[in-house]
């Protein structure tokens, strides 16, 4: 039910600072900046081992961006299942919300919203919000990349079995991030990295990166490899800390 609340908080906020800073109010936005600009993409990807062992993992996604005045806000979500030997032993859902003030400029204040969901984790609910500020240290049309720091709070709840217990705990969020398009739009190597070590303990940190390359076969169509790592300081008995994932699959981009 928070979660819940978190999110019509954001999605309202969403829809209104479009509206609020896409006028040219006092001339403070100037008129090319007034222009609302969608953009977004959705993606299948996956992979399949039979053999010794048998093995099938597929993941979604999508992403939905808007650029209105001087405020960008983001909207992505990513769904994942996998069966081993024919039994369900992964399914994973996340989910991150963002608003970025001044989202031009080298510095940039940003709410954040994140929420994820792993059955091979045990995590029936992370919901994590907070803010911060990003850093957009190169920006030009081949490369795009920024670093930038919150502070979350950070609530989870494992399911409910023998050794497994909720955590309530304020969290660092620091993000690397970048896009670089060597070959002009032949290919493009995106890249983005989590790093969220507790307050109180810098020992128990989540961390989350994902590499991802995209070679176009159409203006809207291209096709891409993934690969994902995810790591968790405290995990139920039983459970590695450790997760790798290398994926192939198509996406397709609305601009």
């Amino acid at each position: 039910m928070k979660n819940f609340y978190v999110y019509t908080v954001f999605i309202s906020l969403f829809l209104f600072t479009g509206n609020l800073f896409g006028q040219d109010t006092a001339g403070v936005v100037k008129k090319k900046y007034s222009k609302t600009h969608w953009s977004g993409s959705f993606k299948v990807e996956g992979f399949y081992q039979k053999g010794n062992t048998n093995k099938i993992y597929a993941v979604s996604g999508g992403e939905v961006k808007r650029e209105d005045g001087i405020v960008e806000t983001i909207l992505s979500a990513s769904l994942g299942y996998g069966e081993s030997e024919g039994l369900k032993d992964e399914n994973d859902f996340y989910s991150s919300f963002t608003i970025d003030l001044f989202y031009k400029n080298k510095f940039s204040p940003f709410l954040l919203q994140l929420t994820e969901y792993s059955y091979s984790r045990d995590i029936d609910l992370r919901s994590q919000s907070g803010g911060g500020i990003k850093y957009t240290f190169i920006e030009v049309p081949e490369f795009k990349s920024s670093i930038s720091a919150a502070v979350i709070y950070d609530y989870t709840n494992l399911r409910e079995k023998p050794g497994n217990t909720d955590s309530r705990l304020w969290r660092l969020s620091a993000r690397f991030k970048f896009k670089f398009t060597p070959f002009g739009d032949k290919v493009t190597l995106s890249h983005f990295t989590f790093y969220q070590p507790s307050l109180k303990e810098y020992k128990n940190a989540s961390w989350r990166s994902e590499t991802t390359l995209a070679a176009p076969l159409t203006e809207f169509l291209a096709f891409i490899s993934t690969y994902r790592y995810t790591h968790d300081a405290v995990v139920p008995a039983g459970v590695k800390q450790d997760d790798h994932k290398l994926t192939f699959g198509l996406e397709i981009n609305f601009k």
